[in-house]
């Protein structure tokens, strides 16, 4: 079996290709996950724009980013 290492902010530096990225967008919750691919990118899909690569960096992304988790 795998797990998810649970959500850790401080993992944000040290991000791997293939680390989940959390994202609360709709409350407390997390409503958006993302996998990570390197250099601060991730993809992920949208309901209005589909499958998308964006940036951490990006302010939005910032703003909502709720943590990150590996899987085990």
């Amino acid at each position: 079996n795998k797990r998810i290492k649970p959500p850790n902010t401080r993992m944000k530096n040290e991000l791997k290709e293939g680390d989940l990225v959390f994202f609360k967008i709709n409350g407390p919750k997390v409503s958006h996950v993302g996998l990570y691919l390197s250099d601060g990118y991730f993809v992920h899909a949208t309901v209005k724009k589909g499958v998308m690569i964006s940036s951490l960096s990006e302010p939005y992304y910032e703003k909502f980013y709720s943590g990150s988790g590996r899987v085990l």
